[in-house]
């Protein structure tokens, strides 16, 4: 049998064996750390056989610290206890609970495109208080140091050292109609060369954007631009004038106004850029952001009607299912899905005539309570301890808490 070296010992040696003498009992031990009782053996008999000595008196009905074992507890307790106090310090200031998080978008970005995603942004990036400003469209991190963001919305695929940026959507580009619309065809589609330009009003930075296609430029030169959303959707209904816009402003113009919309067929899409500054810790919130627009874009917006509690700790009260989810990562965004899912289900079994079983019955009547943690073996734990009922994790938490699991063993 290879010797215990000092390597061998870590501070959770430690916390165990004072665990063991706090219960009186390798059993509650167990249950209060969400540990195995022979896992709890185990670690105990490898920090006796390093230090060579007996820590434990073991006498039937009762387990206490020997007087080796109180003066080892006594002068490194301090510096368990110490460790994990700075963990949930460093990862309180990781997560930045309650902090502001300023997201800089042009102003077609803020008005139209961001309100049918806001859920999805306090989804990936939780209890963060989001507030918005107002950018030109041209701008990045690079030229904005006296605006202080941390994201950046716009249409410009700016690829540099300074920042990550990445393509959340794309859309067709459409003409709207205030007046009655001359290229109307059965089709509802348009060629940019077939539309007189002279009729068109733009917003700013629509104009930078199809000022990208040099042949564009040229032709657009005359054309009557405006800062404001709203203002030019109000000059070109006051004047009976059509507009280009991304096809994303379709359903609200057609509820607020009535117009025709045609797609233009011939010129680039509009794509929505996602930029965030290098090594900043919203880096991994940002990729699970990235990773929802990768996947079905309609169902996320579309939660069920349910009863959501975010809760630092867990509860004892009936109809509560408690959901444990990662707060990194992909975590938030896969808990919007199981949660989803979770209904789902609930919902479809109401509509069972008989029950699967006549000696069961099942009540949808509950609360779903959502529990966010730092990592994967924190949810395992907690679990192992009755106090929650489901845990969502990503696939490197899984195979993480399984390579635990497995060397954890007695």
């Amino acid at each position: 049998m290879n010797k215990i070296k000092l390597e061998d010992i870590t501070l959770n040696h430690i916390k165990i064996l004072k665990a063991v003498d706090d219960c009186g009992s390798f059993s509650k031990a167990a249950q209060k750390l969400g540990y195995s009782q022979g896992l709890i053996s185990k670690k105990v008999k490898q920090i006796e056989d390093y230090f060579g000595v007996i820590l434990l008196n073991r006498s039937p009905g009762s387990i206490c610290l020997t007087n080796k074992g109180k003066k080892l507890i006594s002068q490194t307790i301090n510096v368990v206890e110490t460790v994990e106090n700075l963990q949930e310090e460093f990862q309180a200031t990781f997560s930045a609970e309650g902090e502001d998080l300023i997201l800089g978008a042009t102003n077609l970005i803020l008005e139209v495109w961001l309100k049918q995603y806001s859920q999805r942004f306090q989804l990936c990036f939780p209890r963060r208080n989001i507030k918005e400003i107002t950018v030109k469209n041209s701008i990045f991190f690079s030229t904005s140091q006296v605006i202080e963001m941390d994201l950046l919305l716009n249409s410009c695929s700016g690829y540099k050292e300074e920042h990550h940026c990445t393509r959340l959507t794309t859309h067709k580009m459409i003409l709207v109609s205030f007046g009655a619309s001359k290229y109307l065809n059965e089709n509802s589609l348009v060629k940019i060369n077939d539309i007189d330009l002279a009729d068109i009003v733009l917003l700013d930075e629509v104009h930078q954007e199809l000022s990208k296609n040099g042949f564009l430029m040229n032709k657009l030169s005359g054309v009557k631009i405006l800062d404001n959303y709203r203002d030019v959707l109000k000059y070109a209904s006051e004047n009976q004038k059509f507009t280009i816009l991304p096809d994303f402003c379709k359903t609200i113009i057609i509820s607020q106004y009535k117009v025709l919309t045609l797609t233009i067929q011939d010129i680039n899409e509009y794509g929505i850029y996602l930029h965030v500054p290098r090594f900043s810790e919203l880096l991994i919130s940002a990729e699970s952001l990235v990773r929802s627009f990768r996947l079905d874009q309609n169902k996320l917006e579309s939660l069920p009607n349910v009863n959501l509690i975010l809760s630092s700790c867990s509860s004892n009260e009936k109809n509560i299912l408690r959901i444990g989810i990662q707060s990194d990562s992909i975590g938030q965004f896969i808990a919007g899905y199981g949660t989803k899912h979770i209904s789902d289900l609930q919902r479809a079994s109401s509509y069972l005539e008989q029950p699967i079983s006549k000696n069961i019955e099942i009540n949808r009547d509950f609360d779903l309570q959502i529990i966010p943690f730092t990592s994967g073996e924190q949810m395992n734990r907690q679990m192992k301890r009755g106090e929650l009922d489901i845990c969502i994790l990503d696939d490197i938490s899984l195979l993480n808490i399984r390579s635990s699991l497995k060397y954890s063993s007695p």
